[in-house]
């Protein structure tokens, strides 16, 4: 029941009553019951007026059956859709009926959404498929409208002519579109005569591979128990499959372990493993052909091993994102103090939907009541009250479509820029190596802007002194300059409407202003990054000691990423951390990005510090829950607060700051000043202050910055200073924190402190003294069969790579070894089994050498001065890098020898004398003489990786980089 109702005192009257009925399942007079979809009593009948004139009746459940209500059309309409009359209200001021003829009743599908998707001639306007939602309480032609999801301008609607269109917002209603279906349908599911528009031939095209599918919520969850909690731990959160259907329903993965799916199999929808997928067999089930599971009415059921039993108590639920914020700017600033971020309750409900509560301020909260999601007092909560509001029954805030409304005491006023967008990771990497390299110098670490939206997702920036920026606008995400902001205009964009750039999964192009063209870059990605550091820590369990020193302190490595994940290790050693297959590892080098290691969590957080789940170690033939080892944010022990502040005001309350440990202000750290611990920093949402021990956790102080960032390290924002006189915060833009130079973290979990000795990067060689320890193999279905220990101890029979390098210095003063090892080290990451001199040579130095070289597939010929002259005689016939480049020449040919320049000074092949000139100086080389925090080290790693790899496959080599031509001679 759609439209708009007539006002009273600037009021629409009895609007909250209108919205979607469901069937009761029952009837009244001939005629079905309904009830509104919301948790709320409103009912919709039919009777007899006291005139016995027929009539449908929207009113109390109380009332149900009665001849009264707050809506009312005359008609005896076998359904409410087939209703010709005017609606009328009733108006309690003035005690009468009032007319309403814009209120329309209409049938629509169970599901607000649907997706459209599948191959069209020519790939003709594929950017107008996806997903599309019905834009509540909006009917034209008798049938609902549809809006893209991230594309506001491009709508579905229904034509008089009998034909369901796709076009522009500014075309709705008519005849005309982009797409176009002949069909009288009440929605547009299941329609499949679909053509497209040929623009350039005009003319329409059959589509006739088209599907419109009906979906619900991206994201539901499960809550409740099951009888004798028979695989209670298969419940959880699952979120849409991207566009993977079975039966014409979605398919649905669980988000903290992806080998488990939800599926329709005509007639049970199923919850069991992901190869299952279309099976009919699975841990739960139920007997529902529901278009959604949150729709699904009959008890789930579940195995205990010899019969299916009711679970009664499970339910299925639509909910969003983890995380989201409450932004913009309301009317006169009215309750904009309000506003923030909120987390989601899990597992917690009101009304059928999900509660939130907000960062650093448990008493403020969101939720649901009657058809209106609220912001207001924790005391008030699942009441139909509060400081804000939103008429519109969307799963989750941030799906809202309406305008949000803000309260002055007496009456709402609209606040049309307040937006509510689902915020995930605080910082995202945009990394990749971009085609022909263009705008590689964009790309980096950005930050989210806190309490920031642009069209309705976050907003990140790399650094407040530059202009490059992360947006969303109409369907595409861009990294572009800040004066472009929320256009559609950048150096990178890629077409996806995701709410989050980590879960962007099309591909990125990158402009070319020379061919003015956009160039597809399969290679750039969006990954979600945490805290630069991260700390895990805490108690072995009983029963088990093994691999406690490889907890501590793990470092992100810029520029990196793993199955879509950040990486991270340990500083000064090879213990490294990693995602796979939904779970994070701790584990060698050898293991990064394999389901191995000694310690495991099954979790997919996006971030390490966002885990949940309880962490396991291996002991070589079982593992072990440790419910006391947890991962969190690293927090700097000692903080700097520095700069000029305004007239010199309160420059004794800057200077070193040091932990308060183990206590929280507002689920925040808080610090105290060294020397003065009466002077505090903490945390009240959405300010930090520093001001005095005895106002902590007040919302005043000597010095404040408006930022929702966890630590205070991560505060871009601007610091403003109290000034007395004048009453009044003033702007001092030269104030920030900065770590202390003497906060260094400790990399051990020791209760002592005492870092233990670690593993090289597997292999290991047995008689260089290395203890035999043992990763874990993952046992879960599909990823093992069994618990399984790695056997590291021996040697292993072939390598992929041998290095050869020098020892000494290079031109620019720096030793060559230390530069090879990271070489090394990265190869070694990347899961290729590298023969290397530091872990390697023992016992007869000559033996040692062939039988690697023998039993290596490739040679890496790490160039520099110093090997040139070795190669070439300098150091005399039984130089040992001599003798390793002849015989790798000898016994593996040049086509298997890949050249590495790793001294600034050997850059040009033209000037590569002997030995290595002649074989290798007309061949591909990559050059590696460049610093290592220099951003091209990194991808120059990875083209070498890549380089390696095709050689080892066949495949024809990338470009070389080779230098250019010398100029030509001048003229006479």
């Amino acid at each position: 029941i759609a439209g708009e109702t007539p006002l009273v005192n600037d009021i629409p009257i009895h609007q909250d009553k209108l919205g979607e009925y469901v069937r009761t399942g029952g009837q009244l007079n001939g005629r079905p019951a309904y009830k509104k979809d919301n948790n709320t009593n409103h009912m919709l009948w039919f009777t007899y007026a006291a005139d016995n004139q027929p009539t449908w009746y929207v009113g109390k459940k109380e009332e149900f059956g009665q001849a009264r209500g707050w809506l009312q059309v005359k008609s005896d309409a076998q359904l409410p859709q087939d209703i010709k009359g005017a609606w009328s209200v009733w108006s309690g001021a003035e005690k009468r009926w009032k007319e309403a003829r814009d209120v329309k009743c209409i049938a629509v599908s169970s599901t607000a959404g649907v997706i459209i998707h599948g191959p069209t001639p020519n790939n003709l306007l594929q950017d107008k498929l996806g997903e599309y939602r019905r834009v509540q309480l909006r009917v034209i032609t008798e049938r609902g409208v549809y809006e893209m999801v991230g594309m506001p301008n491009v709508m579905m609607w229904y034509a008089p002519g009998g034909t369901w269109n796709i076009g522009k917002r500014d075309e709705l209603g008519q005849n005309r579109g982009w797409y176009q279906a002949v069909s009288k349908a009440i929605s547009p599911e299941g329609i499949t005569n679909w053509q497209v528009w040929d623009g350039a031939n005009k003319k329409w095209e059959k589509a006739a591979d088209l599907d419109a599918i009906s979906v619900g919520s991206k994201r539901i969850s499960f809550t409740g128990t099951t009888p004798k909690s028979v695989n209670q731990d298969k419940l959880g959160e699952y979120t849409r499959k991207g566009y993977c259907f079975q039966d014409g329903r979605a398919v649905y993965e669980c988000v903290d372990a992806p080998s488990r799916c939800i599926w329709f199999t005509t007639p049970y929808w199923y919850l069991g493993q992901a190869e299952d997928v279309g099976r009919p067999q699975g841990w739960l089930c139920c007997k529902d052909d529901a278009s959604c599971p949150e729709l699904v009415k009959a008890n789930w059921r579940v195995s205990d091993g010899q019969q299916m039993v009711d679970a009664a108590d499970v339910k299925c639920m639509p909910v969003g994102a983890t995380t989201v914020m409450v932004a913009g700017d309301t009317p006169n600033n009215l309750n904009n103090d309000k506003l923030g971020e909120f987390i989601r309750r899990l597992g917690k409900e009101v009304n059928g939907r999900p509660i939130y509560s907000q960062v650093g301020n448990d008493n403020r909260m969101l939720w649901y009541a009657a058809g209106y999601w609220y912001l207001g007092k924790k005391d008030e909560l699942g009441k139909s009250q509060g400081w804000l509001c939103v008429r519109d029954p969307a799963p989750a805030p941030e799906l809202v479509q309406s305008t949000w409304r803000v309260g002055d005491g007496e009456k709402l006023h609209p606040a049309p820029n307040v937006k509510c967008a689902a915020i995930g990771a605080r910082t995202i990497e945009v990394l990749g190596s971009p085609v022909n390299g263009l705008h590689k110098d964009k790309m980096g670490e950005f930050r989210m802007i806190a309490a920031t939206e642009v069209n309705g997702k976050p907003l990140y920036e790399k650094d407040p002194s530059i202009s490059h920026m992360v947006w969303a606008s109409n369907g595409y995400w861009y990294v572009g300059k800040r004066d472009e902001l929320g256009k559609q205009a950048g150096w990178m964009q890629v077409r996806d409407s995701a709410p989050l750039p980590e879960e962007i999964v099309g591909v990125w192009q990158i402009w070319n202003q020379g061919d003015k063209r956009w160039i597809p870059s399969e290679n750039v990605k969006v990954t979600a990054v945490g805290n630069e550091r991260v700390d895990i820590k805490g108690v072995m369990p009983a029963g088990c000691s093994v691999h406690f020193d490889k907890l501590g302190t793990f470092v992100r490595l810029r520029g990196r990423e793993q199955n879509g994940f950040a990486l991270y290790q340990r500083r000064n050693d090879e213990v490294m951390l990693w995602q796979a297959q939904g779970g994070w590892w701790i584990g060698p080098t050898a293991s990064v990005g394999k389901n191995t290691g000694y310690w495991r969590n099954i979790d997919s957080a996006r971030v390490p510090e966002n885990i949940k789940n309880c962490w396991e170690v291996g002991d070589g033939a079982a593992w072990h829950r440790a419910e006391n080892v947890h991962c969190t944010e690293h927090v700097r022990t000692r903080l700097a607060l520095k700069g000029n502040t305004p007239e010199e005001r309160h420059q004794d309350k800057l200077g070193v700051y040091v932990l308060c440990d183990g206590e929280l202000i507002n689920d925040r750290v808080c610090y105290q000043q060294l020397g003065n611990p009466a002077r505090m920093i903490w945390f009240l949402t959405p300010y930090w202050y520093v001001g005095k021990r005895d106002e902590k956790a007040l919302g005043q102080g000597w010095l404040q910055v408006r930022s929702l960032a966890h630590v205070p390290e991560q505060i871009c924002a601007p610091w403003s200073v109290w000034h007395s006189t004048s009453k009044k915060w003033v702007e001092a833009p030269d104030l920030a924190i900065y770590p202390d130079d003497t906060d260094v973290p400790d990399n051990s979990a020791n209760k002592g402190g005492t870092t233990l000795a670690v593993p090289k990067a597997l292999p290991i060689d047995p008689e260089a003294g290395a203890s035999l320890e043992s990763p874990m193999v993952d046992e879960r279905d599909g990823l093992g069969t069994a618990v399984l220990a790695m056997n590291i101890g021996s040697k292993p029979d072939t390598y992929d790579v041998y290095i050869t390098h020098d020892w000494g210095q290079d031109g620019a003063g720096r030793k060559n070894h230390e530069r090879v090892s990271k070489i090394n080290e990265y190869l070694r990451g990347r899961g290729l089994v590298t023969w290397f001199d530091t872990d390697s040579v023992q016992g007869d130095v000559v033996d040692k050498v062939c039988g690697g070289i023998d039993d290596t597939e490739l040679v890496l010929v790490c160039i520099s001065q110093t090997y040139l002259d070795k190669v070439g005689g300098k150091h005399g016939a039984l130089d040992t890098c001599k003798k390793e480049f002849e015989y790798a020449e000898r016994t593996k040919g040049a086509d298997k020898l890949l050249a590495v320049v790793t001294d600034p000074a050997t850059k040009n092949p033209r000037d590569w004398r002997g030995g290595v000139g002649m074989v290798l100086g007309s061949r591909p080389f990559k050059d590696l003489s460049m610093g290592e925090g220099d951003p091209g080290w990194e991808t120059t790693l990875h083209a070498v990786y890549e380089e390696l790899m095709a050689l080892k496959g066949g495949a024809q080599p990338s470009l070389a980089q080779r230098p250019p031509p010398p100029p030509p001679p001048p003229p006479p």
